[in-house]
């Protein structure tokens, strides 16, 4: 399941609120640097939602999560994926077009 976003954070706000409602542990993972538009802690203080926020050297370095793993990639291809088993949503952004938020069939 695909959706598609003129927003960058909308998806991130979508995973973090469904998770609330079901009562369900996120990790937010990614490579390199936080993507500009994401302040963790502004989406905490307003929203309240609750999240571990974790940088790995590589997408391979991503392992098992009690709970839902978010990757998020900033990258030009953005109908690009790179389906991993410890991954449950991708969130792929482009600064002009928005983003992909990608939801795996074996999501917990």
């Amino acid at each position: 399941n695909v959706i598609s976003f003129s927003s960058q954070t909308v998806p991130v706000l979508a995973v973090l609120r469904a998770n609330l409602f079901a009562n369900k542990n996120t990790q937010i993972v990614y490579t390199n640097k936080i993507p500009s538009f994401f302040d963790a802690e502004a989406i905490k203080k307003v929203y309240g939602y609750q999240f571990e926020l974790k940088k790995v050297d590589s997408v391979e370095a991503i392992t098992e999560f009690d709970g839902s793993t978010v990757l998020i990639v900033e990258q030009e291809a953005i109908c690009n994926f790179t389906i991993l088993p410890n991954v449950d949503f991708y969130i792929n952004t482009h600064p002009e077009l928005g983003s992909f938020l990608l939801v795996c069939q074996h999501s917990k």
